[in-house]
């Protein structure tokens, strides 16, 4: 577990080399599945596991808002900090943003009949937030309307994927591998990958602290319990009721 004072002495330490040295990755101590480097100008961010199996990653470079954009690099998209507008198709990428202090930057969510966040509801209640799929597929055209600065999404590899279709339109896709962690510190340490699109690190770092400083108390409390029941973790769907029936009588075959 890391304290607040020591990581972020640590991330200035980092920042300070990025500007003498030119590039330095920044350091992310759960999280497997991103890495970030601070360089002179810019900054680098590699998705290194998009998807189970995925043999290749993504790589985004972010660069300050009026400076030239750097023309040397090779990467899978460009985006001036600090974004304004994004639109998310996962609602998973909600919390970090809120947390962040930019609800109001969501200007477009999958669906918003999963949206949970009481502020991006009121934007969706108040027309500011729109859905925007189209019988389960993207609105390329509402999408395009709205002027993204990003698109936060996922892949999975396969015929599924609808990324592809957003970027030959031209949307600035961003490809997210929080689902793959394996660690709840190392999904939860996300929210520094989600910062860097709106410069907003140290503020972001300060919260994945106090959220790994609660995750160790409860963990050690959990460590101490004499009862240990069984929990079954999963997403709200029609088979819920099959659930609860049985819970209430029993599976159908045992």
């Amino acid at each position: 577990m890391r304290a607040l004072f020591p990581t972020a002495l640590a991330y200035f330490l980092i920042l300070t080399a990025a500007v003498q040295a030119g590039a330095q990755e920044a350091t992310v101590k759960y999280g497997a599945g991103f890495a970030i480097e601070q360089r002179q100008g810019y900054k680098v961010l590699t998705v290194k596991s998009p998807w189970p199996g995925s043999s290749s990653g993504f790589t985004y470079v972010l660069y300050r808002r009026g400076q030239p954009r750097p023309s040397s690099l090779k990467a899978d998209g460009f985006f001036e900090t600090p974004i304004r507008k994004v639109i998310t198709f996962s609602t998973t990428y909600i919390p970090p943003i809120v947390a962040l202090g930019e609800a109001d930057s969501i200007v477009g969510v999958d669906s918003g009949g999963y949206v949970n966040s009481p502020e991006v509801r009121t934007r969706i209640a108040q027309g500011k937030t729109l859905e925007t799929t189209k019988n389960w597929a993207p609105n390329l055209e509402l999408m395009i309307s709205l002027t993204p600065d990003a698109v936060f999404t996922y892949g999975m590899g396969n015929q599924w994927d609808t990324h592809p279709k957003m970027a030959e339109a031209g949307l600035p896709v961003v490809i997210c591998g929080d689902w793959n962690e394996s660690d709840p510190l190392a999904r939860a340490e996300w929210i520094e990958f989600f910062a860097a699109f709106y410069d907003k690190e140290d503020r972001a770092i300060a919260y994945f602290n106090r959220t790994a400083k609660e995750y160790e108390r409860l963990r050690v409390l959990a460590t101490s319990a004499k009862s240990r029941p069984a929990v079954l973790v999963m997403a709200p769907s029609r088979h819920l009721d099959s659930l609860r029936r049985q819970e209430l009588h029993g599976p159908p075959h045992r």
